[in-house]
């Protein structure tokens, strides 16, 4: 379960996940920002002998796009086609 109540589906863009298998995605929010938005992923329960969906909660991973794009390297010198190539 993606603890939907916690995020507004209408705000919400997936723009990833942790690979197969993983069903925990991430997405932009919108909720607070319509031009910033942050950056959730889905956290599921740690309990493995007890799952309930109800402990999966999403959780920030990024204030801003730019500043997950800077996590991961992925920042404006790093990807413009002008930059200098290593």
């Amino acid at each position: 379960m993606a603890s939907i109540h916690e995020i507004d589906p209408a705000l919400a863009v997936v723009i990833g996940d942790f690979g197969l298998g993983s069903d925990s995605p991430i997405i932009l929010d919108y909720r607070n920002d319509r031009l910033s938005p942050c950056v959730l992923r889905l956290l599921w329960s740690r309990d493995m002998e007890k799952p309930r969906f109800s402990d999966n909660h999403w959780v920030k991973i990024a204030s801003t796009f730019e500043e997950l794009a800077g996590f991961l390297g992925l920042d404006k010198e790093c990807c413009s086609p002008l930059a200098p190539r290593q």
